[in-house]
């Protein structure tokens, strides 16, 4: 009875608020994969995997916008825990979506995508990201659920708390390091690869929450950070798109590197991952 009263306590209403958000959130992209699933059964085309992108990319903002709502709340272990059981859920259930530009810039780097397929996602991606506050997460915020709905509907404050320099800095090496670790992953699939790859990344996320909010995304940083606070939209640009951008094409820079992986993998290889 003690376990119960805590969980249901009025302390936790909040988070149980924000936990049933993102679960309704889940179910609903669930429910339009499967529909576009049946829709394209066993047609593989460029509008499929654009719709499924947008799917992803208002997804993941969604979530991420209450996820802002329980570390405000809750403190950062509340937010990466949470972030770290979100990112094994996308993992198994996006397919071939990213929601996250520089994924296919990078597939245009190694001529395994067109520059036309690629401006058509990222288009896709921030048009998703742009619409899905206020149109979806700005409506749920307006019933005032909770205080912290009213406080972000009324005002956004800016994560970057750093020189922008800096910030395109973090930025950068934090995507280059998560890129690097999900080849790896792919390349040598351990048993637990995916639980690895979302625990390496919350921990950056975690490590630049204070710094630069740890977006490591554009899309993702756009759609909650663009006009907030007072950063100008160049230094936003620059240090959420140019500073990512420029650590993955880093990330397939080093990948590509035969002394480099070589040695990357030796030694995660004699670590015995799995």
């Amino acid at each position: 009875m003690d376990i119960f009263d805590t969980l249901f306590s009025e302390s936790l209403q909040d988070l149980w608020i924000s936990t049933a958000f993102i679960i309704v959130t889940l179910i609903i992209s669930e429910i339009f994969r499967v529909i576009i699933y049946y829709i394209f059964k066993g047609r593989e085309g460029v509008t499929k995997k654009l719709i499924n992108e947008f799917i992803a990319t208002g997804e993941l903002c969604a979530c991420c916008f209450e996820l802002c709502i329980i570390a405000d709340n809750y403190g950062i272990h509340a937010y990466a825990t949470y972030l770290f059981l979100l990112t094994v859920w996308w993992s198994y259930r996006w397919g071939d979506a990213s929601a996250c530009p520089y994924t296919h810039i990078e597939d245009l780097l190694q001529g395994q995508a067109t520059f036309k397929y690629v401006l058509l996602v990222v288009f896709v991606q921030v048009f998703s990201g742009w619409a899905i506050y206020p149109f979806y997460v700005k409506k749920f915020w307006l019933m005032q659920y909770e205080r912290k709905h009213v406080e972000h509907v009324e005002a956004c404050s800016a994560d970057l708390t750093v020189p922008a320099m800096h910030g395109a800095v973090i930025e950068g090496l934090s995507t280059c390091m998560c890129q690097l670790t999900g080849r790896v992953m792919s390349r040598l699939n351990p048993k637990h690869g995916i639980p690895i790859t979302a625990v390496i990344g919350t921990t950056l996320v975690v490590a630049a929450f204070d710094m630069s909010g740890g977006y490591f995304n554009p899309v993702l940083a756009t759609s909650l950070q663009f006009n907030c606070g007072e950063i100008t939209r160049t230094e936003h640009f620059e240090v959420y798109w140019l500073g990512a951008i420029i650590g993955s094409i880093l990330s397939v820079l080093i990948w590509h590197s035969t002394t480099l992986s070589r040695k990357l993998l030796g030694d995660i290889t004699r670590i015995k991952i799995d």
